[in-house]
């Protein structure tokens, strides 16, 4: 209904809603709909890549057009009792891999040591201008102010630390695309990391971008990297920068992404 699936039997139905009927589907069309892609399930885990302009999990605002509701859709319509639960989040506006548990227990195993068990979280977002260094290692102190805001102090005692190194991969007029390594994982941390070095992510009016001509944020997580605990090999989530990050600064999609 309405570009949504409906499994209520006795959903209210309104005058100009639009209702469309499928009788053969599979499952993973509940993620089609939804724009999520799976990268990846197996009995602990279940990993998507998720589109730009899509929640995690609800808010007090939204709570029904979610990647966390529509994943445990798609578990329902398998006929699974597993539920998925939240490991991370993406912002709304960052696409990219996004890895729920499958049992509580798990999630609770993997929240208490997630530093210790990711490897590797790598983004790519397309910033305003060009860095004077193309490479390296940023280092900063944030807080959130009254707004809920992110912001970058020079006095260590307020804040919490954050790392993450960088690597230009290619340059236009305007933009650039980088490949960012999270040394640590703070909210926005990317996004107010950029905007205190005066070239803020492209589109992010938040963090004080100026333009948008993809018509979203330009920020994408395309490598997650972990390990289950008590096991020692890793599993690796990939999802592909998308085609437009490069089409904006005439870079070549490289073949293996």
């Amino acid at each position: 209904m309405n570009g949504y699936p409906i499994r209520q039997y006795n959903h209210p139905v309104a005058p100009h809603d639009q209702i469309q009927i499928q009788w053969e589907h599979t499952v993973t069309d509940i993620l089609t709909a939804a724009k999520l892609t799976l990268i990846h399930e197996d009995r602990l885990l279940i990993a998507v890549n998720k589109p730009a302009g899509l929640l995690t999990v609800g808010t007090e605002q939204e709570s029904h057009d979610t990647a966390y509701r529509y994943v445990n859709l798609y578990l329902q319509e398998k006929g699974m009792s597993e539920k998925a639960f939240i490991l991370h989040r993406l912002d709304r506006d960052t696409s990219g891999v996004l890895v729920f548990a499958k049992n509580i227990q798990m999630r609770e195993k993997i929240q208490k040591d997630w530093t210790n068990l990711v490897k590797e979280r790598v983004y790519y977002g397309i910033i305003e201008g060009h860095m004077k260094s193309k490479s390296g290692q940023l280092e900063h102190w944030i807080y959130e102010d009254s707004r809920k805001v992110m912001q970058v102090t020079s006095n260590p005692q307020m804040g919490k630390k954050v790392n993450m190194t960088y690597q230009v991969c290619h340059e236009s007029d305007h933009y650039s695309l980088v490949q960012f390594l999270l040394l640590t994982g703070r909210k926005n941390q990317i996004r107010v990391q950029m905007k205190a070095e005066g070239h803020p992510i492209l589109g992010d009016k938040k963090y004080g971008s100026s333009y948008n001509p993809l018509n979203r944020m330009a920020l994408h997580c395309e490598k997650l990297s972990m390990r289950l605990p008590e096991q020692e090999s890793y599993l690796t989530f990939k999802a592909a920068v998308p085609r437009e990050f490069y089409q904006l600064v005439g870079m070549s999609q490289p073949s293996d992404r």
